[in-house]
């Protein structure tokens, strides 16, 4: 099965990425990210997010920015977790949480 784009990475409408992957699931997912140029200015957020030691490190350091993915059909969350390591990615998001796009 040929790997697309499940979801996409957004900081109010300005595209910085895509989650590209043969399986994604409901819950979340292993993807390869493949950032835009303006994931630049983004990027040492998610850098220190990695390097942080505490469990809450992600949402210290990259939940402040108010992202949010919008998937294939559609909806968008704020409530996700997105771990980078080089062009590989584990996302996870709350589908409880979801909404359609443009709420």
């Amino acid at each position: 099965m040929e790997k697309r784009p499940f979801a996409w990475l957004y900081r109010q409408e300005v595209l910085l990425g895509r989650l590209v992957s043969d399986r994604p699931d409901r819950l979340g997912c292993d993807a390869v990210f493949l950032p835009s140029a303006e994931f630049e200015g983004v990027r040492h957020a998610f850098e220190a997010a990695e390097a942080g030691t505490e469990e809450d490190s992600f949402e210290q350091h990259v939940g402040q920015l108010r992202l949010s993915l919008v998937f294939d059909d559609g909806t968008r969350t704020g409530e996700f977790v997105l771990r980078l390591r080089g062009d590989r990615a584990r996302v996870s998001w709350n589908i409880e949480q979801s909404r359609e796009s443009g709420e």
